[in-house]
C-alpha cells in the first residue's frame, strides 16, 4: 500500500484484505477493482468490474472519481485497490489526482510512479482517462453559481414521498417551513417571509417599501434583480461604486436624500463575492435615517464562516429596519425549486407579505427545503468542496497572471477582454458574461467540481496564452 495523498492510498488485493493493516493506516473506506469481501472495521466499499488492458467506460470513470471525492470530503482515508496495485487502481489514482487537484494527467502519472515505481497503467487506461476528462461534446456550466453537488440526498427522499400527493394544494402559508426556520433563527413565526426564490422577495420589498420618485441606493456591480425591482416600483436607482469590488459606505451615506428609502446590499455581494465586515454595517446602520429600510441579501452567506461576516440578524433582533434574505438555491442545492425566505421585524415582514400571491411556494419546495435544513453533512460536503476549489482555483489565475477579485461566495469575478466569455462558451465552458450587472470588462465564473474547474482553468490559460500572443507580434 502507498499513498498518493495523505487520504487516498493505492494497493494490491492482499492489501485491502490485511484488517489490522488498513486499521494501522486509517483507512475507512475501500475502493475494490476486483472482487473483495468488506474487511473489518471498512465503513464504505464501493466494489467495480474493472478490466484491466482495456478502455474504462464514462461512467466506470464518474462514479469511482465520486465515490473518492465524497469519502475524502467527509474526512475518510481511501484505499483504491486491483489485484496487484499496478495498473487499475493506479489509473484511477491518475484520474483523481488530475481530476481532484488540477494536475496535468502527466504530472499525475509521475506522482503516482513517484509513489510507488513499479506503477505502470495500461495505455487503454489513460487513454479512457484523457478521454474522460477531456469531452469536448460536453458543456460545463459554470454560469449560474448552483450547487455542484446536487441537491441534499434528504430533500430529494422529501420530494419522492410526497408525489403521490401533487393532486393537493399546497400550504398556502408554508406553516410548517415557516415554524422550523423561526425555531432554527430564534424569531417569531410571524417575522419569516417566503418567496417563489429571492427574486420575488426582492420584488415584494421594493413594492412594499417604494413609491414613485422615491430613491433606492444600489452599489454597482451587484444582482440586477435589485435595480430591476426598483423600477418597477416606480422607484428610481441610485448607483454607488465600489472601488476594486468593496463596500464604500461612506459613498452610501453621501447618497442619502429625503428622497430615499431604501438601500440594497449582499453579503457576499454577486458578482464581486465581497462581504461586508461588522464595524462596516455598524456603521451603515447608524446612519441611515429613520424612514430608510436596509436589504442584506445573504443568499451567498452559507459559504463564509459565521465568525468573517456581519451578523445583520442582530440588527433584525434589535428592531432596526433590516431585511435579510436568504436562498436555498446554492449551498442548498435547490435551486429548480424556486425558495427563498426573508426576516425581518414583524411590521415590514407583514407589509412585504401582504403582496404575495397565495400558493407562492409550491409543495415540493416547502418539504425539500425544511429536509435540506437537516442535513448538515450535505452543506459540510458543500462547504468544504467549495473552500477547497475556491482557494485552487484562484491560485491557478494569480499563477497565470490574470485579474480577478478575491471571493468569498461560491465564484470568482475575472476581469477579461469582452469577448473571452464566447471563446470559453465555443470551448463548451459557459460562464456569465457581467455587462446587465454593471460590469462588461468582467465575467463571473461559478465554482464547480474540481474536473469542471480545471477544464475552465486550462481553457482560459490557453486562450489567455493565445491573446498575449496576438498582441505582441514578431517582427521578421
Amino acid at each position: 500500500m502507498y499513498f498518493v495523498t495523505p487520504y487516498l492510498a493505492v494497493g494490491r488485493r492482499a492489501d485491502a484484505e490485511d484488517a489490522e493493516n488498513l486499521a494501522a493506516h486509517g483507512i475507512k473506506s475501500i475502493l475494490s477493482l476486483c472482487a473483495l469481501v468488506r474487511p473489518d472495521g471498512i465503513a464504505r466499499q464501493l466494489s467495480m468490474d474493472i478490466k484491466d488492458r482495456a478502455a474504462l467506460p464514462a461512467e466506470f470513470i464518474g462514479e469511482a472519481m465520486g465515490f473518492l471525492n465524497a469519502q475524502i470530503q467527509a474526512g475518510r482515508k481511501v484505499l483504491v485497490h486491483c489485484e496487484m496495485g499496478i495498473s487499475r487502481s493506479a489509473s484511477i489514482a491518475v484520474g483523481y489526482l488530475h481530476g481532484f487537484h488540477g494536475m496535468p494527467l502527466e504530472q499525475a502519472l509521475a506522482k503516482v510512479r513517484e509513489a510507488n515505481p513499479m506503477a505502470d497503467p495500461h495505455p487503454l487506461l489513460l487513454e479512457s482517462m484523457r478521454n474522460y476528462f477531456y469531452r469536448p461534446a460536453e458543456a460545463v456550466d459554470l454560469s449560474g453559481n448552483e450547487n455542484p453537488l446536487g441537491p441534499s440526498t434528504l430533500a430529494v427522499a422529501a420530494i419522492n414521498g410526497a408525489v403521490a400527493r401533487l393532486h393537493r394544494y399546497p400550504d398556502k402559508d408554508a406553516s410548517a417551513l415557516r415554524d422550523k426556520l423561526a425555531a432554527r433563527l430564534g424569531v417569531a413565526v410571524e417575522q419569516i417571509i417566503l418567496g417563489n426564490g429571492s427574486c420575488e422577495l426582492i420584488d415584494h420589498l421594493a413594492r412594499a417599501c417604494l413609491s414613485p420618485g422615491d430613491e433606492a441606493i444600489i452599489p454597482l456591480p451587484s444582482f440586477p434583480v435589485y435595480r430591476s425591482a426598483t423600477r418597477a416600483a416606480g422607484g428610481t436607482v441610485v448607483p454607488v461604486p465600489m472601488p476594486e469590488g468593496a463596500y464604500c459606505v461612506e459613498g452610501i451615506l453621501e447618497k442619502i436624500t429625503p428622497h430615499t428609502r431604501l438601500v440594497m446590499i449582499g453579503s457576499p455581494n454577486n458578482p464581486t463575492g465581497t462581504i461586508l465586515g461588522e464595524t462596516e454595517l455598524q456603521q451603515l446602520v447608524d446612519g441611515l435615517p429613520e424612514q430608510v429600510w436596509l436589504l442584506v441579501d445573504e443568499a451567498y452567506r452559507d459559504y463564509v464562516d459565521a465568525a468573517e461576516i456581519a451578523d445583520a440578524m442582530a440588527w433584525v433582533a434589535k428592531g432596526k429596519n433590516v431585511i435579510v434574505m436568504r436562498s436555498f438555491s446554492k449551498a442548498y442545492g435547490l435551486a429548480g425549486l424556486r425558495i427563498g425566505y426573508g426576516i425581518a421585524p414583524a411590521w415590514i415582514a407583514r407589509a412585504i407579505d401582504r403582496l404575495r400571491q397565495n400558493y407562492n411556494t409550491n409543495s415540493m419546495a416547502q418539504l425539500a427545503a425544511a429536509a435540506a435544513l437537516d442535513d448538515a453533512a450535505h452543506l459540510a460536503r458543500t462547504r468544504a468542496n467549495n473552500a477547497s476549489e475556491l482557494q485552487r482555483v484562484q491560485r491557478r489565475l494569480s499563477e497565470m497572471g490574470a485579474s480577478y477579485i478575491p471571493s468569498r461566495a461560491n465564484f470568482v469575478l475575472v476581469q477579461a477582454e469582452s469577448d473571452i466569455a464566447e471563446r470559453l462558451d465555443r470551448a463548451g465552458i459557459k460562464v456569465k458574461d457581467m455587462a446587465r450587472f454593471g460590469a462588461p470588462e468582467y465575467f463571473r465564473v461559478s465554482i464547480g467540481l474540481p474536473e469542471e474547474n480545471t477544464r475552465f482553468l486550462d481553457e482560459f490559460e490557453n486562450i489567455l496564452q493565445e491573446s498575449r500572443e496576438i498582441s505582441q507580434p514578431v517582427f521578421a
